[in-house]
């Protein structure tokens, strides 16, 4: 049997999952040219591997039970942030505010099973990092730029903080995050990088307590964040309403962006599900949308994620009707 052959992400690729044509998308990242000749590159898996990897997400499932109980979960994430920052501090090594980059450490020279254009693909471990890093500066570039203050929810490490401020250095950012130990983390990569970035609790469950000010000279920002929340999103949705700031940007998995009537998309679906993500959210702004309460700039399935779940789905809204 042939071995399939290695393929890579083109400039044309990388529009096409953001939205956008290629004259835009250099218009806004010169520079994107340069960083697609650098890692990546992919496999596509046959169709009689992809049917394995299906098969095995859906007994994972069922042997795990589904989603874990919540205060478990809260519990290990806030030890693992307390021990990265620790680990911060000792050694300025900024990997450690990132889960994708600590991976890379752990396993520098491996691969990993990724979701991409409707496809299970082998990848270097760096690709989704690097394909990540491409996508979050566009959406920097393209919708956050213009507000004096940017606040991530469910910031974690502060690793899009970092990466964000880098671009624009003048602006003040602030991290929140349920875990008492990822808000002085953030503050504390405030701290080594000599940047305006400062840090703080908050659980989008109960957003009213967040200790930030909300206005139209703010950009709200969550990445893989929301997806922790499940349900339980509508206080979160009321908070941004009330307070409306200038507008949010939600990188996040949707699960009403599938298809159901894809095996591929459906093991996504299940996964999803069992694991208790985000759902209704998207649906909900499309509603408010629809009635004029909210205007959306920007809904775009970029067909890029995990083994288990796209996982970057791009919606960008803001309070008020279309102007």
């Amino acid at each position: 049997m042939m071995k399939p052959d290695r393929d890579r992400l083109r400039v044309a690729d990388i529009a096409a999952q953001f939205g956008v044509s290629v004259e835009e998308l250099i218009a806004i990242y010169p520079g994107i040219t340069i960083l697609l000749n650098d890692g990546l590159e992919y496999t596509r898996l046959e169709d009689q591997e992809a049917q394995k990897i299906i098969q095995e997400i859906e007994a994972g499932v069922r042997q795990s039970g589904g989603a874990k109980p919540v205060l478990t979960v809260e519990q290990a994430y806030d030890q693992d942030w307390s021990r990265r920052r620790g680990l911060l501090e000792a050694t300025g090594n900024l990997a450690y505010t990132s889960l994708r980059d600590t991976e890379i450490m752990r396993d520098p020279g491996g691969t990993r099973i990724l979701r991409l254009n409707g496809q299970y693909v082998l990848a270097d471990v760096r690709f989704e990092s690097r394909w990540f890093a491409i996508f979050r500066e566009w959406v920097a570039r393209s919708y956050l730029q213009g507000f004096h203050t940017i606040v991530e929810f469910g910031a974690g490490g502060g690793e899009n903080l970092a990466a964000i401020s880098s671009l624009f250095p003048d602006k003040h950012f602030v991290g929140l995050d349920r875990s008492p130990a990822s808000g002085s983390m953030v503050s504390l990569l405030g701290k080594l990088l000599q940047r305006d970035i400062v840090g703080g609790c908050c659980d989008m469950k109960e957003p009213t307590a967040a200790p930030v000010l909300l206005d139209g000279h703010t950009a709200v920002l969550t990445v893989n964040a929301l997806e922790q929340v499940g349900k339980d999103w509508k206080p979160f949705v009321d908070y941004l309403l009330s307070r409306k700031p200038g507008v949010v940007v939600n990188i996040e998995p949707i699960i009403e962006w599938y298809e159901p009537d894809s095996p591929f998309d459906a093991a996504a679906i299940y996964q999803h599900r069992a694991s208790g993500y985000l759902e209704g959210y998207a649906q909900r702004i499309q509603e408010l949308h629809e009635r004029g309460e909210v205007a959306i700039i920007k809904a775009k399935r970029t067909y890029m994620g995990t083994r288990g779940q796209d996982s970057y789905g791009l919606l960008v809204w803001r309070c008020g009707p279309d102007a």
